[in-house]
């Protein structure tokens, strides 16, 4: 039994054994204030001191042998955060510590917190940077075989700090990058900003006809009846509305009835020119009247005939709302309706003035309609209007039309939806600057 208990004392006082021990318990901690509490407390163990503190870097608090939780407003605390942390830069290796190395009044109290001999050994990573500092004092003197031992506890609880800390990036390196990839982007936007690019302009679009007949009101007058509907087909001679002829059939009527009493008269001026000759000369008067008044009844006739308007050709009817027509009094050569073809149609294009930009002929226009917005029918510029027209919101905007290149089947009369024309090749800074830098111009007046 005795012996037993003489071979652990003796591995007990042996410093490569108590080394190995504090490094395993170093490296199975799980937490920073657990390799501190070991760093603190346990290397007592190995070399003796009566006072051990940890000054840890960032701002955290210190950390002493034999306490748990220290008082941070308590004088020793206070003294020794003002007066030894102060020596933890001018000390980058183990370096003895005694009470000159403090500055001013504080160094007379050296003897009432801490023993006659101190020292600072630096804790620091593989690297070399520093994880925090740890000050020994006791009442002899230091020798360098206790620092030696204590180096290399200090070393495995620098890794084992090290561990525990967020890994930092290099800023420098990182800045060096940034600057080396900031100037390729730089050299990279230079490039792109004068890459070509269509310039494109987007304006509202209709499905028209191509040449569509125009009917209009043959004389002043009323529509009385519009037969036809908005998008029907009708065929040739077909009736498309009358106008009101009410007040041609009451002149008709009167026309008419003078008419038949002149006959009448002339046929009893007639009788009577065979025993008077006097009488031939009222029948040559009478005559006349008769002719005068048929041309009247048979112009009148024309022009109740002509009430009815007939289509002149096979088409579809442009037309809004029939009821707002009848009813309506028009005057002549007023437009009523057209009439055009279904299959030849084309693209109408109203471009703002402020959109307007050069476009030759044949350039392509894409017409999304509102009705099938995934299927753009194609076509060409072929015609641009000089003047600019007034529009609906007091705007103004040039009519531009296009001719359709494919399209099965043909889109039909009257759609509506935007169309996109594309115009001559720029480059990206211009086609970015173009809409700003004409907002400028407009709000300077240049």
């Amino acid at each position: 039994m005795d012996e037993s208990i003489d071979i652990n004392q003796s591995a007990n006082s042996n410093p490569l054994v108590i080394i190995i021990e504090l490094e395993r318990r170093i490296r199975q901690a799980t937490t920073t204030e657990e390799i501190q509490f070991i760093i603190v407390n346990e290397l007592h163990n190995l070399v003796k001191y009566r006072q051990s503190i940890l000054l840890p870097l960032r701002g955290n608090n210190l950390v002493f042998s034999g306490i748990s939780q220290p008082d941070k407003t308590s004088p020793f605390y206070i003294w020794v955060n003002e007066n030894i942390t102060k020596l933890i830069e001018s000390t980058p290796e183990a370096t003895f510590i005694t009470q000159s190395d403090i500055k001013g009044e504080a160094s007379s109290e050296w003897s009432s917190w801490l023993p006659e001999y101190g020292i600072l050994m630096p804790i620091t990573n593989a690297t070399g940077e520093l994880m925090g500092t740890l000050f020994l004092a006791r009442d002899e003197e230091w020798d360098d075989s206790d620092i030696e031992l204590m180096k290399v506890v200090v070393e495995a609880s620098g890794h084992a700090l090290n561990a525990m800390v967020p890994k930092k990036r290099n800023n420098r390196a990182i800045l060096q990058k940034l600057r080396s990839y900031k100037g390729i982007g730089i050299i990279l936007l230079l490039l792109i900003l004068f890459l070509p690019v269509r310039l494109t302009v987007l304006g509202p679009a209709e499905i028209v006809p191509i040449d569509p007949a125009t009917i209009r009101a043959p004389f002043d007058g009323v529509i009385d009846k519009i037969f036809v509907k908005p998008n029907q087909i009708i065929k040739a001679e077909e009736k498309l509305f009358k106008m009101d002829t009410s007040a041609y059939q009451n002149d008709l009527e009167v026309a008419e009835k003078i008419w038949s009493s002149l006959r009448a008269e002339y046929s009893q001026i007639s009788r009577l020119a065979l025993k008077d000759p006097r009488s031939k000369r009222r029948l040559t008067n009478v005559t006349s009247k008769i002719r005068e008044q048929e041309i009247q009844v048979s112009y009148l006739k024309s022009l109740i005939d002509r009430m009815n308007i007939t289509s002149p050709i096979t088409g579809s009817v442009i037309l809004n709302d029939p009821t707002n027509w009848e009813g309506r009094p028009v005057n002549l050569g007023e437009k009523i309706m057209g009439i055009a073809d279904p299959k030849a149609v084309e693209i109408e294009v109203w471009l703002s003035v402020t959109d307007t930009i050069r476009l030759p002929k044949e350039s392509p226009i894409k017409v999304y309609l509102n009705s099938d917005p995934l299927n753009p029918i194609e076509g060409a510029l072929y015609s641009f209007s000089y003047e600019a027209e007034a529009r609906a919101g007091e705007t103004y905007a040039h009519r531009i039309r296009g001719k359709i290149l494919e399209a099965n089947p043909l889109p039909r009369l009257g759609l509506r939806g935007t169309a996109r024309i594309q115009g001559e090749s720029v480059s990206i800074a211009y086609w970015l600057a173009r809409r700003p830098l004409s907002v400028i111009r407009q709000f300077l007046g240049l």
